[in-house]
C-alpha cells in the first residue's frame, strides 16, 4: 500500500513541478496526512527497537 501511494505522491510533485498540474488543496492535506503516518511510524519503530534492546540487556 505504501509504496504506490509514494509512487502517486512523486507524480503529483513531479507534474506540478513542470507545471502541468497544480496540486489541489486536498491532494496537499492528504500528503501531510501520509507524512504524519510515516513519521509517526517510524517515531514507533524506533521506540520499538529501543525497547527491544533494553529488555535483551
Amino acid at each position: 500500500m505504501w509504496p504506490k501511494k509514494i509512487d502517486d505522491i512523486k507524480q503529483s510533485l513531479s507534474k506540478n513541478l513542470f507545471g502541468k498540474t497544480v496540486i489541489k488543496p486536498d491532494d496537499l492535506d492528504h500528503f501531510k496526512t501520509i507524512l504524519a503516518n510515516m513519521k509517526k511510524m517510524t517515531l514507533q519503530s524506533q521506540r520499538n527497537s529501543e525497547q527491544t534492546r533494553q529488555s535483551k540487556n
